[in-house]
């Protein structure tokens, strides 16, 4: 049988570290990894916020294109090819998303200007689980 000993370090003392020694480092460490950790789901939230936005600046340019290709008549008739407050259709990489436009200085029933201004507004959920909206005005000339 094999007897087992324990090596001395220089000053004669055991070499090795001592439970407490050990709880101690862990509860550094854990104190210094927990803001690293914050810190690195922070970042992720702040990424998915600017990777939606982009999507959503896109929907709204393309929606924005298809707009000037109407006529004022085509954005104010209510037989016409697009209904005020109604969903666009225009396909989105963002989750519930919805398009629609509104004539803020237009009254139905009045004359239509020469010059048209529209809002634009894309919706959608983010992310988060929150509504989540952006909106951008022009003008048809």
């Amino acid at each position: 049988m094999k007897c087992i000993h324990r090596q001395l370090a220089p000053g004669g003392s055991l070499s090795g570290f001592s439970m407490l020694e050990l709880l101690i480092s862990i509860a550094i460490l854990s104190v210094a990894l927990v803001p690293a950790l914050q810190s690195s789901i922070g970042s992720q939230r702040l990424s998915d916020q600017a990777q939606e936005t982009r999507i959503a600046i896109a929907v709204l340019t393309e929606a924005r294109l298809l707009l000037h290709g109407a006529t004022p008549e085509d954005l104010t008739d209510a037989g016409g090819t697009f209904v005020i407050g109604q969903d666009l259709n225009i396909n989105a990489a963002l989750d519930g998303s919805v398009v629609t436009y509104d004539l803020p200085n237009w009254v139905a029933g009045d004359t239509v200007p020469s010059v048209l201004p529209f809002r634009l507004t894309v919706t959608w959920t983010s992310a988060m689980d929150q509504q989540a909206s952006m909106t951008i005005v022009d003008a048809i000339r």
